[in-house]
């Protein structure tokens, strides 16, 4: 049988909204209360429900991650996109986000998955680990406003993309 909110009310003695408040480390709580309620918390092993979370608040704490398809020429062998993940990953966690990794054979799949974890409101935005100047997920993301970052120069829109890049020449200097 799982814990809920109401059994860790409950036993601590409080209301289910200030163990929601708790969860949420919201002001309004005293430090007391809120070490009161953590503590029947990690003895009952209650973890909050991350869906019904996310739900109220209509966010996904998830950072959807695409990798450049398969048969691009960028993706063959390429150790980069390994440890962007792993650094990406660790971040996301940090702050109490996941990640959800997009890779596929080709640039149809991608913006299929793309389309479908942004219908589903299984992300909150994208980060896109290349550059890539015909790419329809690009042009899908800014279609429909959808937050994302572009790990590389853009080819086009460079003022209105969010994108991270290095200077190559700067750092073999």
């Amino acid at each position: 049988m799982s814990i809920t909110v109401k059994g860790v009310a409950k036993k601590a003695g409080v209301a289910t909204s200030t163990v929601s408040r708790v969860i949420n480390d919201h002001p309004s709580i005293s430090e007391e209360t809120k070490k009161k309620v953590r503590k029947v918390m990690n003895e009952l092993g209650y973890t909050p429900n991350l869906a019904a979370r996310n739900l109220g608040k209509q966010t996904a704490s998830a950072i959807g991650v695409v990798l450049p398809p398969l048969d691009t020429k960028e993706r063959i062998g390429n150790p980069f996109h390994l440890e962007t993940i792993q650094i990406i990953n660790e971040e996301a966690n940090r702050h109490g986000m996941s990640v959800a990794v997009v890779s596929s054979k080709n640039f149809e799949t991608s913006l299929a998955n793309v389309e479908r974890m942004h219908r589903q409101k299984q992300v909150d935005g994208f980060i896109l680990t290349y550059s890539d100047k015909n790419d329809p997920i690009i042009h899908y993301l800014e279609e429909n406003q959808i937050p994302f970052t572009l790990i590389g120069q853009p080819y086009n829109q460079e003022e209105k993309v969010v994108y991270v890049d290095n200077d190559n020449q700067l750092l073999g200097k």
